[in-house]
């Protein structure tokens, strides 16, 4: 698909969330075992926890949004998304990683990571950074947690 996307897009940089994410956790130092937060229902994160595993990440904890259907991801309040930090947020894990792009978790995460001292990533703050990342732009800033303060 990714090959696809790039053919289509003529030479233009095309970002998608599982290279998103890989880089990130490599920028923020080879992070291996990482804490989940899935907006899916079961098949979804059987599928996406599969895909972690495949490329050799460990999740130590999986937090589940408790998402009923595709449509209704992004139906989650800011409570849903601090009890699923605190559970994603086990001794084992390096960071949490927060997957699905229609769950607004972007300016949460950079508070997350204030009381977790982890790094928190959220999908759609990981692909923009990725993308800045992509097309050469290197600004780091405050706000939007580790990830664009320090990579």
């Amino acid at each position: 698909m990714l090959a696809h996307l790039r053919d289509t897009a003529g030479g233009t940089g095309v970002s998608m969330s599982a290279d998103a994410i890989e880089e990130a956790l490599a920028q923020l130092g080879g992070i291996r075992r990482i804490g989940l937060i899935s907006p899916y229902t079961e098949i979804g994160n059987v599928a996406v926890s599969q895909f972690f595993v495949d490329k050799g990440y460990e999740i130590v904890a999986l937090a589940n949004l408790g998402g009923q259907s595709p449509s209704r991801i992004s139906d989650v309040h800011l409570q849903d998304l601090r009890r699923a930090v605190e559970t994603a947020n086990v001794p084992e894990a390096e960071a949490i990683v927060q997957v699905g792009t229609n769950v607004p978790m972007a300016s949460f995460a950079h508070v997350a990571e204030q009381w977790t001292g982890k790094p928190v990533v959220s999908n759609n703050a990981v692909l923009y950074w990725h993308a800045l990342r992509m097309g050469g732009i290197r600004d780091q800033f405050d706000g939007f947690g580790s990830l664009f303060r320090r990579c």
